[in-house]
């Protein structure tokens, strides 16, 4: 029976998080991560008074201490007599998507200050119809 430990780890956890499955299998997760356990426990709580969590983003700390962010589903496990047992959670790394975002954010704002403060006349071209339109002249 689930008493709060770990009862599956696949090799792409092992790549995300850094703890190797024997190092995980049959653990709880406060024993394994503290600082974690914090803010797993109310989102463990919510599964297991029936609720299914869908693809919210959070982040999460892998072993050496990094900080990765991830897409968190999570869904009750029901025993056939309907009633809850465990839990079962799947993480997806999307840190390379944040990073990316925050680099096309900061690219914006640079383009922006460079188009605001540059002697230049700005036009817009729609590729499709072939018609410009001035933007403004700075």
């Amino acid at each position: 029976m689930w008493r709060g430990a770990r009862l599956h780890w696949n090799p792409e956890a092992e790549h995300l998080f850094g703890w190797k499955a024997e190092e995980v299998l049959g653990r709880k997760l406060e024993e394994l991560a503290p600082q974690q356990w914090r803010r797993m426990a109310p989102i463990l709580r919510r599964v297991l008074e029936g609720e299914t969590i869908r693809e919210e983003e959070t982040t999460r700390l892998t072993k050496d201490g990094r900080t990765r962010h991830v897409r968190l589903s999570a869904a009750p496990l029901r025993g056939a007599d309907g009633r809850i047992f465990g839990a079962l959670g799947m993480m997806t790394d999307v840190s390379e998507s944040r990073l990316a975002e925050h680099a096309m954010r900061d690219s914006e704002v640079r383009f922006r200050i460079a188009a605001q403060t540059a002697p230049i006349s700005i036009y817009d071209w729609n590729m499709l119809s072939g018609e410009s339109t001035l933007g403004r002249t700075v």
